[in-house]
């Protein structure tokens, strides 16, 4: 039995690297990463490893080949959250049996103190994570989800992240006004610019909104705490007044789709709690849109063009309200689109429980 908590994030020289690339060709130097690695090799027939590591082993694009490398022997996964009180980090502890391969593995919450559900393997590559702290009922839930879909959010559009020029920003009045993340808030833009910038710096096309766009937070956070809270807001109207840094996604929707309809859905309560379970794996700190996580969100199937209208228009009020007046209360409409969300993933009313039971 091989158990420990293996350091992670430890500064490796140039040389180090080069040698634990060459020992441990998984793409990474990342020295936990290198840990559950070795210790495999002490492994014999019947034999168990148990670590406890960061949480991106459960999600993040970095540590795919890690967990290729575990998951046929997998059999636990314990979501810790954030296991130590002066570690900024979340964490899991991860079980595996060195014999022949498992078809599932049991997930458990540290928290709660108990077995929650069993993962079939299967659902590694639908999700393209592991499964993490989820209880039978939102696994069920996330499979109908993940399944039920017309495409992912990643085949909706371009993804683009602004321009970088941090340096060039001045907080004097000039050409441009500069927006980052900070400056956009879920159906709006906070009046006050990150700064401003000359006309006559050069930028590349990263920096300039594009038509039927959406601009995203691109560093996510949960609420409270608690659960994802994707952010997002809409510029037409003398869009070519700003210029964005590479703290912004955008999204430039395809002509076919409607960036209101696309924000509805990316502010919804059912894509929100998708996202937290099955895209970030519960994590409670903040994490970002990359390439990988983009592809994971499942949007549904537009058909109904009436519902999707219903959407737009709702969108559209509140859009307008914000404008008018930032602090508005807008939950009325908002609510009124979760609920034309929920029809949309074709939910019943005994699942929205689920994700409203979550919200709390």
């Amino acid at each position: 039995m091989v158990i420990g908590n293996p350091p992670y994030g430890a500064e490796l020289s140039k040389k180090e690297k080069s040698i634990y690339k060459k020992l441990y060709p998984i793409g990474s130097s990342n020295t936990a990463q290198l840990f559950i690695i070795r210790a495999r090799q002490f492994l014999y027939l019947n034999s168990t490893n148990c670590f406890i590591v960061p949480k991106s082993l459960a999600y993040v694009s970095t540590w795919k080949n890690t967990r290729e490398n575990i998951k046929d022997n997998l059999t636990l996964l314990i979501d810790c959250s954030k296991a130590f009180e002066h570690a900024n980090l979340e964490m899991l502890i991860y079980l595996i049996n060195e014999k022949s391969k498992i078809d599932s593995y049991k997930t458990a919450s540290f928290e709660q103190r108990k077995y929650l559900t069993k993962v079939n393997k299967t659902l590694i590559s639908l999700f393209e994570i592991f499964p993490l702290g989820v209880k039978d009922e939102e696994l069920n839930l996330g499979i109908k989800i993940r399944k039920n879909i017309g495409e992912k959010l990643t085949d909706c559009g371009k993804h683009i992240w602004g321009d970088i020029f941090y340096k060039e920003i001045k907080q004097e009045k000039s050409d441009f006004k500069v927006l980052g993340g900070k400056e956009i808030q879920k159906y709006f833009i906070k009046s006050k610019p990150k700064g401003f910038i000359s006309k006559y710096l050069t930028l590349s096309i990263k920096s300039k909104i594009q038509e039927n766009s959406i601009l995203l937070q691109r560093i996510i956070s949960c609420v409270s705490g608690e659960r994802t809270a994707i952010c997002g807001s809409i510029i037409e109207k003398d869009k070519e007044r700003y210029r964005v840094v590479n703290t912004i996604h955008q999204i430039v929707c395809k002509p076919y789709l409607s960036n209101r309809l696309i924000l509805g859905i990316l502010h919804s309560k059912v894509l929100n709690w998708y996202c937290y379970a099955f895209v970030f794996a519960k994590a409670r700190l903040s994490f970002q849109f990359s390439g990988e996580s983009v592809g994971r969100i499942p949007l549904p199937k537009l058909n109904d063009k009436s519902l999707c209208n219903e959407i737009i228009s709702l969108v559209d009020k509140i859009l307008e309200t914000k404008a008018l007046d930032s602090n508005s209360d807008t939950s009325n409409l908002e609510s009124k689109i979760d609920s034309l969300v929920y029809k949309l993933y074709g939910l019943n009313s005994e699942e929205i429980k689920i994700i409203e039971g979550g919200e709390k």
